[in-house]
């Protein structure tokens, strides 16, 4: 799909995440204004807040998170965000550097991949906390199949390939391998099947 993509900007995007309407207008600008290639929505001073059922209800009458009261919402467990849900990128550069990294199977450990490519590679990565806005988020609570896990089958893996990409990166680093052959990082390999 993103050699189908037209716009600067193409943007990984969980379906249960929300962002207020000024984070994608800032994450947006960063990009094609600022020279940023990757910028995510949160930040260590972001908090992803959590909508449970309840709240779900006002929201999908309303569409305006705005509605939601603000003193009734939960931050997610775990500490601050530091991302995922969303994350925005240039989309030349991200097609340079391989897209989705397809021996990423399930949930666990493709935002940290996206982001390490960028950094490694040296581009200009940056959360809204480079910008003047910082913004919070929002995450949908749904039920999780044992594929949202530390146990999921396929978790191991997904570590694995995280390891493979870091390891080849470091080796980058020392013999200025080009980019390319770290787009072929992305490419499944045999075997590693969803």
């Amino acid at each position: 799909m993103l050699t189908m993509v037209k716009t600067k900007v193409t943007v990984t995007y969980d379906i249960d995440a929300l962002l207020p309407v000024q984070s994608y207008v800032t994450a947006r600008n960063a990009i094609t204004k600022q020279g940023y290639s990757c910028v995510t929505p949160e930040s260590g001073e972001s908090k992803r807040f959590s909508i449970d059922r309840e709240h779900k209800v006002i929201l999908s009458k309303t569409l305006n998170l705005n509605s939601l009261p603000k003193n009734e919402l939960v931050p997610k467990r775990g500490g601050p965000a530091r991302f995922g849900l969303a994350i925005f990128m240039n989309t030349k550069t991200y097609r340079e550097l391989g897209g989705e990294n397809e021996n990423f199977i399930s949930w666990g450990w493709e935002d940290h991949d996206r982001i390490m490519r960028f950094r490694r590679m040296k581009y200009k990565v940056g959360t809204l906390d480079n910008t003047p806005v910082k913004r919070n988020s929002y995450h949908l609570e749904h039920e999780r199949g044992i594929n949202s896990w530390k146990i999921s089958p396929y978790y191991k893996t997904n570590e694995a390939t995280l390891e493979k990409t870091k390891r080849f990166l470091n080796q980058r680093r020392r013999e200025n391998i080009p980019i390319e052959e770290v787009a072929k990082l992305c490419i499944r390999r045999p075997g590693n099947q969803p």
